[in-house]
């Protein structure tokens, strides 16, 4: 490309001539005041978007159905039914034994047999046996026990039939006594009692329905001497949402019928009728039981013995109160009275009659008590009961020794006393297999002498478990002393006990125990004239099949 030069100098000199130019002046600016420069506030800004979204989806769809068959030559395997199985149900062992024996010399026997499971029926068998052989002052004072429980049970559609057999002999040589001459066997107190049991109950689901429990019983103790026939039953139903029951019963009581020619104490019989209605109803969060218990006996005639009872839940589940008159009665009897007490006079029974021996005499003893019970849950896994109790007791019976420098055995003794009875129970659970228990009592019978009664019992225990292997609960027991009036006043020391039960569990089938009893070798009198045998120990083996 070639450049005119001559062309480049024409607009060189023309173009100045023809451009216009502006003329800016200089602009005055007078500040008045001072000038602070700042900064302004900054504002985040929100980054984050909105979004409106205004768009509706239209959910409606449209299907249309057709019918056709998939053309295929392969066949489907018919499923089995499925079979719904029960957890494993834990292996029950039904019979267990027990052998054990002991310091000073002695045998202990435990038997139980149990049917396994069954809808209908059950049954079983229970032995118990314990003897030992021992010496306080050069005297025997060996005892011995055996006591045997059969029973059977089956279930109806509308009711339950269960029937027992009981079997008991216990026997004890008498030797708080001062004599020498007498031979041993003659100072052995034996007691065997015999009791055939059938007991009727109705299972009726529907309230409004008469609902009963019947039991029949025939008891012998020694030899046929004191005999007992039984009938009761409990009649429950519901009308106009009141529970109403009433409760008959029937006592024959054969006192002394024995073949045995007995100092020419002739055959006595004492009959017992009672006929008892009771009502439950609610007022005010209070749950009322009113029974009214009437009674005949052949001997004593008619005896009345109401009872009223109220129970209230003032915190639910924490606070639990119950008050109110209740009475209570029932018969002393040979065989009530040796279980107290093993060295009674037994006259008619299985034992050797030696000098001057004697007839006890049996009655009826009846109570009517004000009372006031308070169940408080102080914590989780803590409880406290605690309770007072003060009424009219007839005919209490206590013992006291008869020809005491002889021929030491006891009589039982009546009267009429007011009764006043401290309770307390104290339950916690420490942590896991660890519990605290712990229980009181105290009795008052005011100005009246009492013998062989003592006024005070406490005992403690802490069971430790240990993982369901080793279970120890050692125990103490501390029983307050007692007063004695036969010849000459006098007072027994208070006894305090310390025990120890060791148990290990190997397996299901396979434990083994270890029973510590009174470590601490307290010999203070049990009755009076017969001294605590001191220490003394069981071991033995248990295995289930």
């Amino acid at each position: 490309m070639k450049i005119n030069i001559k062309n480049l100098l024409c607009l060189f000199f023309i173009c100045p001539g023809i451009l216009l130019s502006q003329d800016i002046l200089t602009t005055e600016i007078k500040v008045i005041e001072g000038f602070k420069p700042s900064v302004p506030v900054a504002k985040r800004l929100n980054q984050n978007a909105v979004f409106a979204d205004t768009i509706k989806q239209d959910k409606i769809q449209k299907y249309n159905i057709y019918d056709f068959y998939l053309d295929s030559d392969y066949k489907v395997r018919p499923l089995s039914p499925v079979r719904v199985k029960s957890d494993r149900l834990d292996k029950l062992y039904g019979t267990s034994i027990s052998i054990g024996t002991g310091f000073p010399i002695s045998s202990k026997v435990d038997l139980l047999y149990n049917s396994k499971r069954s809808k209908n029926t059950a049954y079983g068998l229970i032995y118990n046996h314990l003897n030992n052989r021992i010496k306080i002052n050069e005297k025997n004072a060996g005892c011995s026990s055996n006591a045997m429980y059969v029973y059977g049970k089956n279930i109806r559609k509308h009711s339950v039939l269960i029937g027992s057999l009981e079997y008991d002999r216990k026997s004890a040589y008498s030797y708080g006594h001062n004599i020498t001459y007498i031979d041993y066997e003659s100072m052995l107190n034996r007691f065997t009692y015999t009791k055939f049991s059938l007991t009727a109950k109705s299972i009726n689901l529907t309230k409004k329905a008469l609902n009963y429990q019947t039991n029949i019983f025939f008891s012998d103790l020694n030899e046929r001497s004191e005999n007992q026939f039984h009938f009761s039953s409990l009649l429950t139903k519901e009308i106009r949402s009141l529970p109403l029951k009433l409760d008959i019963s029937f006592d024959n009581y054969s006192n002394y019928n024995s073949s045995q020619d007995i100092l020419g104490v002739e055959a006595r019989d004492v009959q017992l009728v009672g006929f008892v209605p009771s009502i439950d109803l609610q007022k005010f969060n209070i749950d009322f039981n009113l029974r009214l218990g009437l009674n005949y006996e052949s001997e004593s005639g008619f005896l009345f013995l109401p009872s009223f009872i109220g129970e209230m839940e003032l915190v639910k589940d924490i606070l639990l109160i119950s008050s109110g008159i209740e009475s209570a009665k029932y018969r002393n009897t040979y065989k009530t009275l040796s279980d107290e007490n093993l060295f009674i006079y037994a006259l008619g029974t299985n034992q050797e009659i030696l000098v001057n021996d004697f007839q006890q005499d049996l009655k009826t003893t009846a109570s009517k008590e004000l009372f006031f019970n308070i169940r408080n849950i102080l914590g989780k896994d803590e409880v406290w009961n605690g309770g007072i109790r003060y009424g009219y007791i007839s005919n209490f019976a206590f013992f006291d020794n008869k020809n005491f420098n002889s021929y030491n055995r006891f009589l039982v003794n009546y009267t009429d006393v007011w009764q006043l009875n401290i309770n307390s129970s104290y339950d916690r659970k420490i942590r896991q297999g660890i519990h605290v228990q712990f229980n009181a009592e105290y009795l008052n019978w005011g100005d009246k002498n009492i013998a062989h009664k003592p006024t005070l019992f406490i005992d403690a225990s802490i069971p430790v478990n240990l993982r369901d292997k080793i279970i120890l609960e050692p125990e103490i027991e501390y029983i307050g002393g007692y007063r004695s009036f036969s010849t000459n006043e006098y007072k027994s020391n208070a006894r305090f006990y310390s025990n120890l039960t060791f148990r290990y569990i190997y397996s299901n089938q396979i434990s083994a125990y270890l029973i510590l009893n009174n470590i601490n070798n307290s010999k203070n009198e049990v009755w009076r004239g017969y001294q605590d045998i001191g220490f003394n120990m069981f071991f033995g083996l248990k295995y289930s099949l």
